[in-house]
């Protein structure tokens, strides 16, 4: 129960309105673990006096906030960098989740901890763009074949603070963030040296929900994404075009995990949706899911093989639109042994301890 009741206090003291008798220790504890920790400490330095952490917790916080701070600034000039790379063999960026934020005016990037920076490539620009940045020093750490991976290569140099999460596609199904529809909605925008697009808000909360949903594998599992949650209330506060994201272009599993995860982000950090997205039955069972579970730990196991059991008929049938719009569009598939053996690793990751940032 302490963790809930830290996640409680942790998101009322992140929105300006710690609770009376809140516990600072666990709630700092859980910000680590969470990586929400300069989001607190923005907020806190802005708190009364009276409402305000003792001075040890404060000025630990203040020592995160500016760490964070220059920690931005330099993955913001690696970007630059980056950008102007591209722009000499004529190759345009879109900036997915953390990195959007660095590329925009405003204080949402200081208030997050961005751990690299992921940048989509139109696949005819892969191999130019990634040959470029090699040339100016990125090494590969490893390359994914279509097939496998949403990230066509993960790249990095010693001398920077981040790595590069070089992208073919956003995370999600292919058939959803392949569409047209979705394809159409970004914004040229000058950054450093060239140009970057940077998605509309609708289309960066359905990233960050479809890659904590079943990149990260939260749906099955029942785990929280604090961070993501925090950037999808401030993206809903843009006015986003709640229409796009309908069942019709997504599907009903898809459906379901985006109702569930902006559920979380109205429930825990007063996020502002539609009625119609906090209506949905499915969404709201696996946020109530979460919510017991942080509650009472133990039934963790037990509710990530009932979700699997339960949403295995919509699973087959998401997994089968997936492979038929591969094979309609002539992409490489692993073999059959390679799938299983993937599909054993995700199932073994559900039910395996949390990674840093979950909880």
């Amino acid at each position: 129960m302490s963790d809930f009741r830290n996640l409680r206090a942790l998101c009322l003291a992140v929105l300006g309105r710690p609770p009376v008798g809140i516990d600072w220790a666990g709630v700092v504890s859980l910000a680590n673990r969470a990586l929400l920790t300069p989001a607190l400490a923005a907020t806190v330095a802005s708190l009364p006096a009276e409402t305000r952490p003792p001075e040890a917790v404060s000025a630990f916080l203040a020592e995160v906030m500016a760490r964070n701070r220059e920690r931005n600034r330099r993955l913001s000039a690696q970007l630059e960098e980056i950008v102007q790379m591209l722009a000499s063999v004529e190759v345009e960026c879109t900036l997915l989740k953390g990195a959007a934020f660095l590329a925009e005016p405003g204080p949402q990037a200081d208030r997050r901890i961005i751990s690299d920076l992921d940048v989509l490539l139109a696949a005819s620009d892969l191999e130019r763009g990634g040959a470029a940045l090699e040339q100016a020093g990125f090494q590969v750490s490893a390359r994914y074949p279509e097939g496998d991976s949403h990230v066509a290569m993960e790249m990095f140099r010693e001398s920077d603070v981040g790595a590069i999460d070089l992208h073919r596609r956003p995370p999600g199904p292919r058939q959803v963030m392949f569409s047209t529809l979705l394809a159409e909605r970004s914004t040229r925008t000058p950054f450093g040296a060239g140009h970057v697009r940077i998605p509309t808000a609708e289309v960066r909360i359905l990233h960050l929900a479809m890659h904590d949903q079943f990149h990260d594998g939260d749906f099955w599992s029942g785990a929280l994404d604090l961070r993501h949650l925090l950037d999808i209330a401030a993206l809903a506060a843009r006015d986003p075009d709640w229409d796009l994201l309908s069942p019709r272009l997504l599907g009903g599993l898809c459906y379901r995990a985006l109702c569930r995860e902006l559920i979380d982000a109205h429930e825990l950090f007063e996020a502002n949706l539609p009625p119609s997205f906090r209506a949905n039955l499915g969404g709201e069972l696996h946020h109530r899911r979460a919510m017991l579970q942080l509650r009472w730990p133990a039934v963790r196991g037990g509710f990530s093989l009932l979700t699997l059991l339960a949403e295995a008929p919509a699973g087959f049938g998401h997994y089968r639109r997936e492979w038929r719009f591969r094979a309609a569009s002539g992409i490489s598939t692993v073999s059959s042994r390679q799938r299983a053996l993937g599909r054993m690793a995700r199932l073994r990751d559900t039910f395996n301890e949390r990674p840093i940032s979950k909880i």
